[in-house]
């Protein structure tokens, strides 16, 4: 007979600690995942799962890593794990991950080597959909090619309109009679409206997007714009 007891003790620390760590992991929103040498997944959390449109059977037969990599960044990312693997701790590499269904979405991949005994076992990374940064930064670079084209348009009518207006201008100072002279002036004023509008109306279309939403009477605003526009023959009908 032998006593265990300290033995036993040390097991169940073992799996009270292996048993936090993926309770912990599992609640994570990123994947957590562990890769051997020969570049198959040997773990991987709750989220790996959901994202991957994988089960769980699936990871434990031993999947590729590079499976779930798009085609086009697989190379890539093949140079990358064995740079990781031979010491370059550069990491955080952007790809286009794959799920099981061939869709793809944009990730962040960090990895750091998995040691034991001194030796090297495999990787153990973080995957960060960056879905929705890659939206934002779309929305932002639309955003600025949107602006972009309004100065210019804006830019190009304030010109043509100044050109008008000092037309009217030099009509007006060379007009002998003034009644012509004032006709001329009424012109330039109307003009000089129609830049203002212009100005207005840019402010405003800059402005899109820097303040929180709110919701509009839509009938109000049609009939305000309508009483000041005009309608003409047409009926308004709301």
């Amino acid at each position: 007979a032998r006593n265990i007891t300290d033995r036993r003790h040390a097991e169940d620390a073992v799996k009270e600690s292996e048993e936090r760590f993926r309770n912990l992991a599992d609640m994570l929103p990123q994947i957590i995942f562990e890769m051997d040498m020969a570049g198959r997944i040997r773990y991987a959390n709750r989220q790996a799962f959901e994202l991957l449109l994988v089960s769980r059977e699936d990871f434990e037969q031993g999947v590729a890593a590079l499976d779930f990599i798009a085609d086009h960044d697989r190379p890539r990312a093949a140079a990358d794990i064995r740079n990781v693997m031979t010491g370059d701790s550069k990491t955080g590499n952007e790809y286009r991950i794959r799920r099981r269904d061939s869709t793809t979405f944009p990730g962040l991949i960090f990895t750091v080597p998995m040691m034991q005994g001194g030796s090297l076992t495999g990787l153990r990374g973080v995957i960060v959909d960056i879905s929705e940064r890659k939206r934002m930064e779309e929305a932002v670079r639309e955003s600025g090619e949107k602006l972009q084209i309004l100065t210019g348009i804006t830019r190009h009518d304030i010109q043509n309109k100044t050109m008008i207006l000092r037309a009217y201008l030099a009509q007006a100072l060379q007009a002998r009679e003034p009644e012509k002279m004032k006709d001329f002036l009424k012109k330039a004023d109307t003009v000089a409206q129609t830049v203002e509008d212009i100005t207005a109306f840019a402010k405003t279309y800059e402005e899109i997007g820097g303040k929180e939403p709110v919701w509009l009477d839509l009938n109000r605003i049609v009939t305000d714009e309508a009483a000041s526009a005009g309608t003409g023959s047409c009926a308004l009908v709301l």
